[in-house]
């Protein structure tokens, strides 16, 4: 006698055996299902109360992993037209393409931070998207920077209604020197300090590098003012505290050009060195002219071989040199150079531009520029700790 139990199915062949005719009709109601759901969800407020809301957007999650990509664009035009759907649903669907994302994004001017940035995290479009929003915090902020996309990064510096973290202008700081686009809306940020415009110096071009000496332009009298009373105490000291001394010799106004023996040395000798230098910077002739100049040889070297001339100009300036030496300057190294002179060429059109630079910058600014890129050269670290 036969038996007459059924031969079990697996859901592998009932899927196999599913034509498309047999599909499109399952599409076809999940895609009405979906808009039934959509249109409890559209009902106002007061017909239905939050439990049953979230429990219609249970469902319509995951009604989700079963609809087609144009029905879930749907939902999304449909839900961005009424009250936000609940945050787990809508949550799950800024995380979707933004196709299906971008519409929401839009419509809800309330979406709270933690969603828009687990949208941000999704693609490069949904931060172009949610970067066109009216409001942003500064936390939504700082994860679309952490893209490191030039263009986002350039959007979010383009805005004024958020503030950036110190450390975050550090890091862009640093990314400038490779990124050139980061460079102008840097410098318009509100947060930068002078320390950040001196260290982006050296690698800006001409014109970039005028809206840093106009910016953060130093008047340091009632700074020197203030410690005026420990230069006697700690210039003439044999034994000086280094620490102090450093500081001093930043915030200092004055400066007498000193040979290597502490001479004095006059405008004419500075000159021709000046002149020599430019025309063929050895590294004797650099570190003579930092002599001259009251900082490091490392310093006079990089103002000396700069090759758009700016810092060399800086130099003369707090050296003391009058502006008609300056130009006097330029147009000998010119006569001097060498064939074989290692150090960058400027023309006349050069040295029209570096004379305004010269004329930019006050003597006593020159001076706290110059000694702050001696002073930041190394830390205090490499000072000698008394035992």
């Amino acid at each position: 006698m036969s038996s007459s139990a059924p031969i079990p199915v697996s859901a592998s062949d009932t899927a196999s055996d599913q034509t498309p005719e047999a599909a499109a009709p399952q599409a076809g109601q999940r895609a009405e299902l979906s808009r039934m759901l959509v249109d409890v969800l559209a009902l106002p407020a007061g017909q239905m109360n939050e439990n049953e809301r979230a429990f219609v957007g249970d469902i319509l999650i995951e009604l989700l992993d079963f609809l087609e990509e144009a029905h879930k664009v749907e939902i999304a035009e449909r839900l961005a037209g009424v009250l936000a759907p609940p945050p787990y649903l809508l949550r799950r669907l800024l995380q979707e393409s933004i196709s299906v994302a971008g519409p929401l994004i839009n419509a809800f001017k309330d979406i709270p931070d933690a969603l828009l940035i687990t949208a941000a995290q999704v693609s490069a479009d949904h931060r172009a998207v949610i970067l066109r929003r009216t409001r942003m915090s500064e936390g939504l902020a700082e994860v679309l920077l952490d893209s490191e996309e030039t263009k986002t990064c350039v959007a979010v510096l383009a805005r004024d209604d958020i503030y950036l973290p110190e450390g975050r202008i550090d890091t862009l700081v640093n990314r400038t020197m490779h990124d050139v686009s980061l460079r102008g809306p840097l410098l318009h940020r509100r947060e930068l300090q002078p320390r950040h415009g001196f260290t982006m110096f050296w690698w800006l071009d001409s014109q970039l590098r005028q809206q840093v000496i106009t910016r953060f332009a130093i008047d340091r009298t009632v700074v020197q003012n203030a410690l005026k009373p420990l230069y006697t105490a700690v210039f003439p000291d044999p034994d000086p505290d280094l620490v102090v001394k450093r500081v001093l010799t930043l915030c200092d106004r004055r400066h007498r050009p000193r040979g290597k023996n502490g001479e004095a040395v006059s405008p004419e000798v500075v000159e021709r060195m000046l002149a020599a230098v430019r025309a063929n910077p050895t590294p004797d002739l650099c570190a003579a002219v930092g002599l001259l100049a009251g900082v490091s040889a490392d310093t006079a070297t990089r103002a000396i071989l700069d090759k758009g001339g700016e810092p060399f100009a800086i130099m003369c300036k707090s050296i003391g040199v009058s502006r008609k030496a300056f130009a006097e300057i330029l147009n000998k190294a010119l006569i001097l150079r060498k064939a074989n002179a290692s150090g960058p060429v400027f023309d006349a059109e050069d040295h029209e531009r570096l004379v305004g630079a010269f004329d930019m910058v006050a003597r006593d600014y020159s001076r706290a520029v110059l000694r702050y890129w001696d002073w930041r050269r190394d830390s205090y670290t490499n000072l000698a700790v008394p035992e």
